[in-house]
This record gives C-alpha cells, structure tokens and sequence, in this order.
C-alpha cells in the first residue's frame, strides 16, 4: 500500500524525532495522518512525550496512544533476509542531528535504496538514500544497546507475533551476552 510522500512529517519543530517517527508509522500502518503538526493536537502530543525543551524520554506514551508497539528490534536487518518489512525506524547518528531518529518507508531491492522520512539533511529531495550509504550513520549507534532498527505494527495485530517473539529471545540472548563480558571486564579491573 503506497503512501503519498508530502503526507509524512519530514521536519522537527522541537527535539520530538521520535514522535515524528511514530507519527510516521501510524500514517504508513493505517492510511490516515493522526493530525498535523501546526495543530494543537500535535503540541498536546509534545507535552505529552516531554519533547518540547529535550529528548522524547515519555515517547511510549505516544505509542500507546497511537495505538503503534514495536514488534522487533535489532541492531541490524540481516534477520529478515531480502524482504524487509516496513516501517521500520532507523536510529542514526549525524552530523547537525545528534542522535535521530528516522523511518524507513519504502525499500527497493533492485537498487538497495531506501527512502527515510526525517532525515532531509543526508537524503535526497524525496527521502531516497543508497544502503551503501546507511552504514555511515549506523556505525555510532551501537552505543544505544539494541534499538538500531525498531519495526512498528498496530497493537494486537497478530500477523507480528512469531516475530514479536523471536525478537524477545534475542534480546534476552543479546543482554545475557553483554552481562556476561561486563562481569568479565569487571573481574580484570579488579
């Protein structure tokens, strides 16, 4: 299901990416725009995050009420292979952003392009940018644990849950993993 491109918010007003993203998904998962961003609906929804003087640091709240969850996340999109699903965010760290979030919309296997909303500064006009290119912004995000790439799908919507699952053992394989070279890395300094 295609979207229309001038539909999706491309542009920060504050420090809310993730909210944009997850305006973002909502837009792609249903078709519809939850409202605009020169609304009072869309400043309430600042607020609500905690967006407007710093980080989304409440943006679960949004999701929620959205009605968006993130059904897998990893740190990088090997998982599924040739065909990736959408939306899916993608953390980065860029000059003249910091760390951002993004979403990727559409992807073109034949070419390896793929085209990412908020991110106008790397991007071309519409949004496209080449795979070769994503690893300049990815390479800085492993500091962020294990949240590279986020896939979002409506909440209750079942055709996610084997992989909602398989993303959950990975993540407790991936922490376990990480605990264990901490406590090792603990043992030589003492």
């Amino acid at each position: 299901m295609k979207r229309k491109w001038d539909k999706y918010i491309n542009k920060n007003k504050y420090s809310e990416c993730q909210l944009i993203t997850a305006l973002n998904a909502y837009y792609y998962l249903t078709g519809k725009q939850y409202c605009k961003q020169d609304s009072q609906e869309y400043e309430d929804l600042v607020d609500l995050i905690g967006a407007r003087y710093g980080g989304a640091i409440g943006i679960e709240k949004a999701w929620k009420k959205l009605g968006v969850e993130v059904v897998w996340q990893g740190i990088g999109l090997g998982d599924f292979g040739t065909s990736i699903p959408l939306p899916i965010e993608f953390n980065v760290w860029a000059p003249g952003y910091g760390f951002h979030s993004t979403l990727m919309v559409d992807y073109v296997k034949k070419c390896d392009c793929y085209r990412i909303t908020n991110f106008k500064r790397v991007t071309y006009s519409d949004g496209w940018i080449f795979g070769r290119d994503l690893y300049k912004y990815k390479n800085f995000c492993y500091t962020r644990d294990y949240e590279v790439y986020r896939l979002f799908g409506l909440k209750g919507d079942k055709k996610h849950l084997s992989l909602k699952r398989k993303s959950k053992r990975d993540m407790k394989k991936f922490f376990e993993t990480y605990k264990k070279s901490y406590i090792e890395k603990c043992k030589e300094i003492c």
